[in-house]
């Protein structure tokens, strides 16, 4: 039986980097999630993700938080490795779209497609509207 793999994040709250210039690409400390061109205008937090072992599937969560009054488009998608920390699986890390309504919180989830998935990462985009 496979062991349950959790995985927390650090909260991304604005979108400055630890030196106080303005950036629009971020990354968690772990590596898990990605945020790449993120208008300045948009206010979206990344809550934090978690995954467990489904019947030997990983079964993957992020959830993410508009802080704004606005509507907001976003592009994500899940990448699968396996042990050794190699891509697998690419066909199903595909673009997919969302929209996050105006302080909504929304669970982007996805479950690996084989057993030899044993990590992930999230990556997101902001599409403008």
């Amino acid at each position: 039986m496979k062991k349950i793999l959790i995985t927390f994040l650090i909260c991304i709250s604005s979108l400055y980097s630890y030196d106080g210039t303005a950036s629009n690409t971020l990354e968690s400390e772990e590596d898990k999630v990605i945020i790449n061109n993120i208008p300045f205008s948009f206010n979206i937090k990344i809550e934090g993700s978690n995954s467990r072992f489904i019947a030997d599937l990983l079964d993957a969560r992020v959830i993410i938080r508009n802080k704004d009054t606005n509507q907001h488009k976003l592009e994500y998608k899940f990448v699968w490795y396996d042990i050794s920390g190699f891509e697998i699986a690419k066909a199903s890390s595909k673009w997919k779209q969302v929209r996050v309504d105006a302080k909504d919180t929304i669970v982007l989830k996805a479950l690996a497609v084989t057993p030899k998935i044993e990590s992930f990462k999230f990556y997101v985009r902001g599409i403008e509207n």
